[in-house]
């Protein structure tokens, strides 16, 4: 009986200690991707100089993004609106959509994986009506929005503008 107890005291402190590793070992891994040292998707490291705050390796995010800030808001249907970094230049494309959703995959497509927080205040903007999201669009996405003529998004883009 003794011995039992002892077996299993024994088995309770090495279990603790594996949980207290893999804590530990999660909190390094978020102290680094903090830090700029790591990669914020996979987890890979960093060349120098580490700025802090969470960046992307050249193989999980493009070189570089540009900053647009867009705005939705529910009138009859969803219209989304884009702006430049600094805020006051427009860019020509309005996009329209019956669906929430798809304001959703847009967010999702410019700004990746929407952690809970932004999630939640995400689907608050779009319960009371508008909202707004900073994206950061690779190159093709931004061009995409800059280029207001029809015939240049392809006819698949056209045809979907026409309905």
């Amino acid at each position: 009986m003794n011995n039992d107890a002892l077996n299993l005291s024994l088995s309770l402190i090495q279990a603790s200690a594996k949980l207290a590793a893999e804590r530990d070992r999660g909190a390094s891994r978020n102290r680094l991707r903090q830090a700029g040292r790591t990669c914020c998707i996979c987890d890979e490291h960093l060349p120098e100089p580490h700025i802090r705050g969470e960046r992307r390796c050249k193989r999980c995010g493009p070189a570089q993004t540009k900053r647009v800030y867009m705005s939705f808001l529910f009138h009859g249907e969803w219209v989304c609106h884009f702006v430049e970094k600094d805020l006051k230049t427009s860019l020509p494309r309005v996009l329209r959509f019956r669906d929430s959703e798809k304001i959703l995959e847009v967010v999702q497509r410019g700004w990746g994986a929407m952690e809970t927080e932004a999630r939640k205040a995400f689907q608050r903007a779009v319960e009371i009506g508008h909202g707004g999201v900073w994206l950061a669009l690779n190159k093709v996405q931004y061009n995409t929005l800059k280029d207001c003529n029809p015939a240049n998004r392809g006819a698949a883009q056209a045809a979907r503008q026409s309905r």
